[in-house]
């Protein structure tokens, strides 16, 4: 039975039942889905979507912990605030070159690397975080060339770190 703007008494519109009749159950598409499962870690479209997503959540926490803009961005990167807009909203494409730009500009450290798909402790590929002053890892020198090495330091001269202008 219908009322008089055509629907049934589901309070659903006509065209939208209509619509609905040829459709698949929503069991039978969720069991399709669960026996055929995508690896998106095939897909180089979606990899490199994550690890933009990633990446620009990063900067954005890295703005927020610094109170920046985006103009303030684009200020120090000698760019328009329109095109950090458009880096920010996902819609343009950046090389690595571009990344480590805006990594240098918020002082944190870029780190882009190719782990193992099966290492536990690896979530992703890329990732921005605050820069910390890199030391090195401990030498060890076998006793009987101890007297023959010098000690060697990391510590640049001029206190500068790998972003400084």
């Amino acid at each position: 039975m219908k009322n008089h703007r055509g629907q049934r008494g589901t309070g659903v519109p006509a065209e939208l039942e209509a619509l609905l009749e040829g459709a698949t159950p929503v069991q039978e598409s969720l069991e399709s889905l669960r026996s055929a499962p995508v690896d998106f870690d095939a897909d180089p479209e979606f990899v490199a979507g994550f690890v933009k997503a990633r990446f620009l959540e990063g900067v954005l926490r890295a703005m927020e912990e610094q109170s920046m803009t985006k103009s303030g961005l684009a200020h120090k990167l000698g760019k328009s605030r329109q095109y950090i807009g458009k880096l920010l909203n996902e819609r343009a494409n950046f090389t690595i070159e571009t990344m480590a730009e805006i990594a240098c500009a918020l002082k944190w450290n870029l780190d882009v690397r190719l782990v193992r798909l099966d290492d536990p402790f690896e979530v992703g590929t890329c990732a921005i975080e605050p820069v910390r002053r890199r030391t090195p890892a401990p030498r060890v020198v076998p006793p009987e060339f101890s007297d023959e090495i010098e000690p060697v330091t990391m510590e640049s001269q001029d206190g500068d770190d790998a972003c400084a202008a």
